[in-house]
């Protein structure tokens, strides 16, 4: 990546892009010098200390990094959740025994080599030469001095020595390849029987016993949703005459702005709206999904009567084309009603329930009797089926089997030595038993063609594992303490 910089550092945008790469060289990895025990140490690692500093400037990158994810703003507790605090110092610690290891097996940088690394960035050339009053004036402009950028550069020096040191211990093998290949590629196709939960409605019979525990067990499915009777006051920009929207809006907000002093001062919406004869309009009780058809077009009034509680007045509302007020006259909370009341509904779900299980139960019953040594085709016949076969479907084409996605991705495990799925595969109320018909390999023109740049992606992940199981060693054979205050 380097040599690539050096190569177009002619480029006003590559610059740039220099100074901005050694801003993060200095936020994401600590200094290669400690900074001493004492306050600012969070940690230690073989007696090294882990700089508070450094795990600040870390931590903040990271804030800054989901806050501009989020749309600037982080939903409280996230942080906490993520324990963004801990990946941030088990960072700092696998970085600090990486420098420690890479010592350890005389993976050194020398002076020159972190000297011959600045020299080169064009960034710091005038005339084609080092010009050290630039390189003190860039690195000043950026506030970070000749040590701490030097640091940078020689962690970066070093890490590529990590990197190429195990890189000589991954090896990819031509059948890896063609595994890993085959894995996406190769297609099968499938003979599979369904189980349909409508196919055994008929079988299921409601006892009242049964109903009421089904009932009382899954209650707060049948709970009500609140509802709300309101009055409320819409303040729309189509009602002033301004030909201009902008002024039109400004209006509306002025007018809405002036009937809720009113109503303020004279303790209610209702007053408000009769001091200045405007129309207040009222509504019955409704539900967040049954809302009268007035205000079905207002969401972010609606939003705002569910979340007031009775008695509550909102602030003055932005919506479509104007502003409103709300007042919630009443307001009823969830409640789970008597089964007498849903009972309709109760038994459908009862049956569909007991049918879905109805059907899973014939599905294992029948592949027990698969397993057992018989036919698909014949045991199918025996409760009067018949496979189905999919389409030609390989990893990559998995929409294409004509079975649920779940059900034919699973599917491509099996094999010629195992071609029957162990288990009963449950898609919502559908449950199939799966068997492998055929598999043919993808074409040879296709491997020849990707070959090598699968082998260059195994190379890497192997090379990338040798880093973790490295760290992973270190870490077990090495002593780490983190501060009481952290």
């Amino acid at each position: 990546m380097l040599d690539l910089l050096r190569r177009k550092a002619k480029s006003p945008i590559i610059q740039a892009a220099i100074v901005i790469i050694i801003l993060v060289f200095i936020f994401w990895l600590p200094k290669m010098g400690g900074d001493g025990g004492g306050p600012d140490t969070v940690a230690t690692v073989n007696g090294q200390p882990v700089s508070g500093r450094e795990f600040q400037r870390l931590y903040e990158q990271a804030i800054g990094q989901y806050r501009e994810q989020l749309g600037g703003v982080i939903p409280a507790g996230l942080l906490e959740s993520l324990g963004v605090r801990q990946q941030v110092l088990n960072q700092l610690i696998q970085e600090t025994l990486l420098r420690q290891g890479a010592l350890q097996a005389g993976l050194l940088v020398s002076d020159e080599e972190v000297q011959a690394m600045i020299h080169g960035m064009e960034t710091f050339r005038q005339d084609g030469i080092f010009n050290l009053d630039r390189y003190k004036q860039t690195l000043a402009l950026s506030r970070l001095s000749p040590q701490e950028f030097e640091n940078s550069i020689r962690v970066d020096l070093q890490r590529s020595k990590i990197l190429r040191h195990l890189a000589a211990f991954a090896q990819v093998s031509d059948d890896e390849v063609r595994e890993w290949f085959g894995r996406d590629h190769d297609q099968i196709k499938l003979n599979y029987l369904t189980f349909k939960a409508d196919d055994f409605r008929s079988q299921v019979t409601i006892e009242e016993e049964a109903l009421n525990k089904f009932f009382q067990e899954r209650a707060d499915n049948y709970r009500s949703e609140p509802r709300v009777r309101l009055e409320y006051l819409i303040f729309s920009q189509g009602a002033h005459s301004s030909p201009e929207v902008s002024e039109a809006k400004q209006q509306a907000f002025s007018q809405a702005s002036e009937a809720y002093e009113k109503i303020i001062t004279l303790g209610g919406l209702e007053q408000g709206a009769q001091a200045l004869n405007l129309p207040l309009q009222k509504s019955e009780f409704f539900s967040r999904d049954k809302s009268p058809a007035d205000l079905a077009s207002y969401p972010a009034l609606l939003n705002t009567a569910f979340r007031l509680r009775q008695g509550e007045l909102s602030s003055i509302v932005e919506i479509r084309d104007g502003y409103g007020v709300i007042f919630v006259k009443e307001r009823q909370e969830p409640k789970v009603p008597e089964l007498a009341a849903v009972r309709q509904r109760v038994e459908e779900d009862f049956r569909a329930e007991q049918a879905g299980e109805l059907a899973r139960q014939a599905a294992a019953g029948l592949l027990a009797t698969i397993k057992g040594g018989e036919e698909l085709a014949a045991a199918a016949r025996k409760v009067g089926k018949s496979p189905a076969e999919s389409a030609w479907f390989s990893r990559q084409t998995v929409a294409q089997a004509g079975l649920p996605a779940p059900v034919a991705q699973a599917a491509l495990q099996l094999t010629a030595a195992a071609p029957l799925a162990e288990t009963v595969s449950s898609v919502g109320a559908e449950h199939y038993i799966v068997r492998l018909a055929d598999r043919r390999p993808a074409p040879e023109e296709e491997f020849k063609r990707q070959a090598e740049a699968i082998g260059a992606q195994l190379l890497q992940a192997k090379q990338l594992a040798l880093v973790d199981a490295w760290v992973t060693l270190l870490q077990a054979q090495g002593k780490v303490e983190v501060s009481p205050d952290f």
